[in-house]
């Protein structure tokens, strides 16, 4: 994806939120997907933990690509969509959000 993108394309990830039934129930996801999965693939932020010597994975430098998190929504199931607690719904349970939907800017 990165090699066939311009500088600045902008990517959309939907993925399946990891405390859902739809991440849960198919054997095919064997990977949670999240916004820190996505800021692996930051050069900046892999450059900075290898400054602070944390224990994050460089995935960008090892894979040689750049990608910024722009944007991160987590989309809740339409019973939860007002709740004032939905923060502290979706840290304490299950089937309260169904889909992280992301945005990645390609940085060349």
């Amino acid at each position: 994806l990165y090699r066939v993108c311009r500088n600045g394309a902008r990517v959309h990830v939907v993925v399946p939120h990891p405390r859902s039934d739809d991440f849960v129930d198919d054997p095919t996801h064997v990977r949670a997907i999240t916004p820190g999965t996505m800021a692996l693939f930051s050069k900046a932020a892999c450059e900075d933990w290898k400054r602070r010597g944390t224990s994050n994975s460089p995935l960008a430098l090892y894979a040689g690509v750049d990608f910024e998190l722009r944007g991160a929504n987590v989309v809740a199931h339409e019973k939860f969509r007002n709740a004032p607690e939905l923060g502290d719904l979706l840290e304490h349970y299950y089937n309260i959000a169904s889909e992280i939907r992301m945005e990645l800017e390609v940085i060349k």
